[in-house]
């Protein structure tokens, strides 16, 4: 039962579990096993008034949950009322929440983004680091977090290592680099990715990317990206990077952020014809959410 669940996960639904609790001894309510129907009704009310998304309070409703399972005691999480009070969040949520207005980075964009950088990082190593992470972000549709650390010391982190990584040379094949990820976001499930080279389109293509990272990056293990003195790359540094390069194409930085890669992907993946279904696994998407990453303009629609 200890290797069920991954450390990101338990230290995700013990967070939960003290919000709980606070919550309980916040409104004089008695914190009992079983965790009864009515605290859990209002606890997950009490999110939603507080301005949690959906998928959010799905999630504190999924610790509390599993912990009652575990002991062996009934899940009200599917009873009526649990299912009731989510389809009425939803219907909330839906007609109150502001929409998504990221906006997706093309390959077009992309292939700006990477001919602006010698304008906006003087540094040669850090640009060519963030470059291979941008065409990665794209190419593998990556979360920032399985790129980089939150923080440099980050233990539960699902960024690749430098053993996930490899060139695939096959002289009279398909030549690429292939991505194990052990774990990614909502998942302990291993999957391996493979990028192809793209001869059509060097600037961005993945596989010369690596290899040119390699060249002047030594590592031999540890988190695949890092800086030459062995510290390993955070979410602030590609952010701002990410934030200055975007700045000075002259576009609006409030609209570009580092999801912006995935959904500028599932863009990419459906303007050339993939199926639902495709573009599901090319992101590794468990629901449907690929669908609100999915940017094409009306112009184009039949």
């Amino acid at each position: 039962m200890n290797f069920a669940l991954s450390d990101r996960t338990k230290a995700i639904y013990l967070q939960n579990w003290n919000t709980f609790l606070i919550f309980c001894n916040t409104h004089n309510l008695k914190v009992e096993l079983p965790i009864s129907e009515q605290n859990l009704v209002n606890y997950l009310a009490h999110l939603c008034t507080k301005g949690y998304k959906l998928s959010t309070i799905s999630t504190h409703a999924s610790s509390l949950a599993y912990i009652n399972k575990y002991l062996g005691f009934k899940d009200f999480s599917e009873s009526f009322l649990v299912k009731q009070l989510f389809k009425g969040i939803a219907n909330l949520k839906t007609n109150s929440e502001m929409p998504d207005t990221r906006l997706p980075i093309t390959h077009e964009l992309l292939h700006k983004m990477l001919t602006a950088l010698p304008h906006t990082i003087q540094n040669f190593y850090q640009r060519t680091l963030f470059a291979t992470m941008c065409i990665l972000a794209f190419y593998g549709f990556f979360r920032i977090g399985e790129l980089c650390k939150k923080k440099a010391n980050d233990t539960s982190s699902h960024a690749i290592l430098f053993k996930n990584v490899k060139i695939i040379e096959q002289p009279q094949g398909t030549t690429g680099v292939q991505i194990h990820l052990p774990s990614f976001k909502h998942s302990t499930k291993a999957v391996t990715l493979f990028l192809p080279e793209l001869q059509h389109s060097p600037v961005t293509c993945p596989v010369a990317a690596i290899k040119n990272y390699l060249t002047h990056f030594k590592h031999k293990e540890g988190p695949f990206f890092q800086f030459i003195n062995g510290e390993a790359v955070s979410y602030a540094f590609f952010n701002e990077k990410l934030r200055n390069t975007i700045a000075f194409l002259g576009f609006d930085i409030s609209k570009y952020k580092s999801h912006s890669f995935r959904i500028g992907a599932a863009t990419n993946a459906a303007m050339q014809g993939h199926s639902e279904e495709i573009i599901k696994r090319l992101g590794r998407w468990k629901s449907n959410a690929s669908q609100n990453y999915i940017r094409i303009p009306l112009i184009m629609l039949p």
